[in-house]
């Protein structure tokens, strides 16, 4: 325990052009803590401005703009931050999960698109397996689906939103 973990956020924007991100994050506070009072790490090559982030006990809440420029708006794969955690309990032999939650969104200027429509239509957790003893070690990339279907109202959009965690 110990250990930092490195948490990054992705998003593939499909036929979307994704201008603003939030995301809210929950996590086990009895595995995990943010490091430091400012944990996330914005991706100043694709994002011009940071929001947050917010933390309260298993929750970190953060959100990412292009700006005004719709030139900069997000067209593929991108990683929106990073997000640095620190293992503080061991999870034995079932992993901890980091989840996207109800705030999550992603907002697109896509003419298709509804200013305010979020268009997020999956999100994948990430899942971390911390060791009972010095060495934290992560497992690969996992995916639970969220399709456009399952949203209320539902839309059409193919963006998603990734967290990937690294050690």
């Amino acid at each position: 325990m110990g250990e930092t973990i490195s948490l990054d956020l992705i998003v593939t924007p499909s036929n979307n052009l994704v201008t603003f991100v939030k995301f809210e994050l929950k996590y086990d506070p009895t595995k995990l803590e943010p490091v430091g009072t400012d944990p996330f790490t914005l991706n100043t090559s694709a994002f011009v401005s940071k929001d947050g982030p917010v933390i309260t006990s298993g929750r970190l809440i953060a959100s990412a703009s292009v700006g005004s420029d719709p030139t900069k708006a997000i067209q593929k794969p991108t990683k929106v931050g990073t997000i640095l955690f620190r293992a503080i309990g061991g999870t034995g032999s079932s992993p901890t999960t980091i989840t996207f939650e109800n705030l999550t969104q992603a907002l697109s200027s896509a003419t298709t698109d509804q200013a305010s429509e979020n268009v997020i239509s999956t999100t994948s957790p990430a899942h971390i397996l911390i060791a009972n003893n010095i060495q934290a070690c992560t497992s690969n990339k996992y995916k639970a689906e969220m399709t456009a279907g399952q949203e209320v109202p539902t839309n059409t959009s193919s963006a998603s939103e990734i967290g990937r965690a690294h050690v």
